[in-house]
């Protein structure tokens, strides 16, 4: 019994002093989670708001930059923030380009270089439209590699599905085209586009025939990417028939990683 009682003070002692120890190793991981920096953010000073800065272009009230929260970082916040949407804004089509840090400062020659599907489309987008085509430099860095379009293929007319949008970047541009009337067809592989007036009853299939039925008969499979990036496979072939309808905006193209730039 005297063994038990003297025992009892140190076993508290020990009990307590690792209780301390926990709760100290707890704080410090606590504040070391804190203080490391996440993707696309910058740590802020005491009593300072995150914001992360992108540029709004096209059919927006307010084109320029704009600073919002991480939060707010989505296709519908940055464009509120930017006044929202003119009236004759393409929401199907709008674009997140995003700089590609990999690729070389001075932009390739694009006769030279194969240009990714989706950056091709962007390009054709910004050179067609009235406002975005004041800036060359859009297309160039477009079909260069030094901005790439960001994947938003579930983003349909400002709506989100099962799939959400991925948030903006701080650096990144966002692009609100006008309404277009064209539909592109790259009928080859030699990088050349058809531009035709959209027709609400013509299909994919009829577009191909339009531009150039022998080149067209040289490829196995096309692809119907609609202006919200999003691609399609065409089933063409006698056995597959399934006739395509193709919105304003979008481009019709062998199924193939890249194209020679226009």
């Amino acid at each position: 019994m005297t063994t038990v009682l003297r025992a009892a003070p140190r076993a508290q002692m020990i009990a307590v002093r690792v209780c301390s120890l926990l709760v100290a190793l707890g704080a410090g991981a606590a504040a070391t989670a804190a203080e490391t920096p996440q993707p696309g953010l910058r740590l802020s000073a005491p009593g300072e708001a995150v914001k992360i800065s992108v540029t709004a272009v096209g059919a927006v009230k307010r084109p320029g930059k704009v600073a919002v929260s991480p939060l707010a970082a989505t296709v519908d916040g940055v464009i509120s923030v930017a006044g929202g949407a003119r009236t004759d804004a393409y929401r199907f089509a709008v674009m997140v380009l995003r700089a590609d840090t990999g690729a070389s400062a001075e932009a390739e020659s694009s006769s030279a270089r194969c240009v990714p599907l989706a950056d091709l489309h962007a390009a054709l987008l910004v050179r067609d439209d009235a406002d975005l085509a004041s800036d060359a430099a859009l297309s160039r860095q477009l079909l260069g590699g030094q901005l790439r379009r960001a994947a938003l293929q579930d983003v349909v007319l400002g709506l989100e599905t099962a799939s959400p949008a991925p948030d903006l970047l701080d650096g990144d541009m966002l692009v609100l085209p006008g309404r277009t009337g064209t539909v592109y067809v790259a009928a080859d592989g030699s990088g050349r586009i058809a531009r035709f007036q959209h027709e609400p009853t013509v299909r994919a299939e009829e577009y191909l025939r339009l531009a150039d039925p022998e080149d067209a008969a040289d490829v196995d499979r096309y692809v119907l990417l609609y202006p919200n990036g999003r691609a399609v496979d065409l089933r063409l072939a006698p056995w597959r028939y399934e006739p395509t309808m193709v919105p304003p905006g979008s481009l019709i193209a062998p199924a193939v990683d890249c194209l020679p730039g226009e």
